[in-house]
């Protein structure tokens, strides 16, 4: 039965009935960020932030079952990330550009020991706002 039904498709679409279908995604581009960081709570606001704002967020951290947990909860992409290899940056790097075809902004919070403030978290956000905004305006 199903050969039959695949040869009346194929058939179709050889004499002109049936065209591939198109997909939209949606009609205005969304941003992509990729912030790194040993420890889970120093990510979530500001992945929290650029979620709300619509963008799409990947993070890497130490912490695996923290992050998993994250990142099932806030849809962000989560990357399991040893600092001191530099490898692994780089391979999640490399696997985030094939699913998203680019990332807008990379985001190292490795070195920063407190975690952010309110003030700080603002002129993060701000910077990462006017850098991906004079990204587009360059392309």
């Amino acid at each position: 039965m199903a050969d039959n039904y695949l040869e009346k498709r194929m058939a179709d679409y050889r004499a002109g009935r049936l065209k591939p279908g198109v997909r939209h995604y949606g009609t205005h581009e969304t941003r992509s960020a990729l912030i790194f960081n040993e420890r889970v709570e120093d990510i979530s606001l500001l992945a929290t932030e650029l979620r709300r704002r619509g963008w799409r967020v990947a993070f890497c951290c130490g912490d695996r079952v923290g992050g998993t947990r994250f990142a099932q909860t806030n849809g962000c992409r989560f990357y399991p990330f040893n600092p001191t290899d530099i490898s692994s940056r780089e391979r999640s790097i490399v696997d985030l550009s094939s699913h998203w075809g680019f990332i807008d902004c990379l985001i190292d919070l490795c070195d920063v020991e407190a975690p952010l403030s309110e003030t700080e978290l603002e002129v993060l956000l701000e910077k990462v706002n006017s850098t991906s905004e004079n990204n587009e305006n360059n392309a």
